[in-house]
């Protein structure tokens, strides 16, 4: 499988859990600062992304939104937010997405 294909897909499967709690009445969020909030979406997006990660690109290093930076020395660097628009979705508005890259 070659970067974009892996990039496409696994965005389209964090897409998929998001969809799970959109619209959710109780969704659980924290604040990491003023209108940034982090819900338990963005996590469970960006707990798959980082797995399918390490599972497929085990030697290259993430950047992610909620968890940061990992310790690990690659020339690739996976960019993700897991949730593209939380406030948007926190408010059920369709504007919203996963957003992935390679460096």
């Amino acid at each position: 499988m070659n970067y974009t294909e892996f990039a496409v897909q696994t965005a389209q499967e964090c897409g998929e859990i998001l969809m799970k709690f959109y619209n959710k009445p109780d969704l659980k969020f924290e604040r990491k600062g003023y209108n940034d909030p982090a819900t338990e979406a963005d996590l469970a997006s960006e707990k798959h992304a980082i797995a399918k990660i390490r599972e497929t690109f085990p030697d290259h290093a993430i950047l992610a939104e909620e968890s940061g930076k990992s310790d690990k020395k690659s020339d690739y660097v996976w960019i993700i937010d897991p949730l593209d628009g939380t406030s948007n979705f926190k408010h059920s508005l369709p504007i919203f997405c996963v957003s992935n890259g390679l460096e």
